[in-house]
């Protein structure tokens, strides 16, 4: 039982909410979900990401 208390690990996690005027990861690469892994970092980050529902508002231009 020892071994498995001393194999517990501690982590911070944090959940994040953004509003960008272009979601230009959306529109212009498509991508809607997924992971990030980068343990290069001094500190480490590792999470997911997803959108909920996108608004668009659609702006005419030269009259269309």
């Amino acid at each position: 039982m020892q071994a498995v208390l001393e194999a517990v690990t501690v982590g911070s996690m944090q959940k994040v909410y953004v509003y960008y005027e272009d979601a230009w990861w959306a529109n212009k690469l498509g991508l809607m979900e997924g992971l990030i892994n980068d343990m290069t970092l001094a500190a480490p980050f590792a999470g997911r990401y997803h959108d909920g529902p996108l608004k668009c508002k659609v702006i005419a231009v030269d009259g269309y």
